[in-house]
């Protein structure tokens, strides 16, 4: 096995092993949703590529993870 398809399996192993952390310790896990819809609701317009606004308005999507974060979001 060559040592980046090693490093990956033990980067997934290792967040497997911490969402099963967070779940024991508190019996669930919130996770963020909609974020299309939060990205129109900022500017995107139909046919825009999202992936456009993490180059074009970083800001506006750093925006939405907060507002998830705030939320109370565990995952996003």
């Amino acid at each position: 096995m060559c040592a980046a398809r090693l490093a990956a399996g033990l980067r997934v192993a290792s967040a497997a092993m911490a969402l099963k952390e967070m779940v024991a310790q508190r019996g669930h896990l919130v996770v963020d949703g909609a974020m299309g819809t939060e990205m129109f609701a900022r500017g995107l317009t139909a046919g825009d590529a999202p992936e456009r606004m993490n180059l074009d308005v970083p800001r506006k999507v750093q925006e939405i993870h907060q507002a998830y974060i705030d939320a109370g979001s565990d995952i996003f």
